[in-house]
């Protein structure tokens, strides 16, 4: 079984990180693991996201559910 990063709990980590709310915080209020948090916001670095944007870029919030959602097991 695999947990597909759902791109409504991407995207508020991305806003919350853009209004200068921490890791622990943001985890907290959207009920998420620190680690969950740490790793979309991991990704979104690598796809080019910074906490000063204005936008949150869709491509953005597509790579990091891509970055973050395993791969079925079997497939390749």
């Amino acid at each position: 079984m695999f947990r597909e990063a759902p791109t409504v709990d991407v995207r508020e980590v991305l806003r919350l990180t853009q209004r200068g709310h921490g890791l622990r915080l943001i985890a907290w209020v959207l009920g998420l693991d620190r680690k969950t948090v740490r790793r979309y916001l991991v990704a979104a670095e690598a796809a080019g996201f910074t906490s000063g944007g204005d936008a949150i870029d869709e491509g953005v919030v597509g790579a990091i559910t891509a970055a973050c959602t395993p791969g079925r097991p079997g497939r390749h």
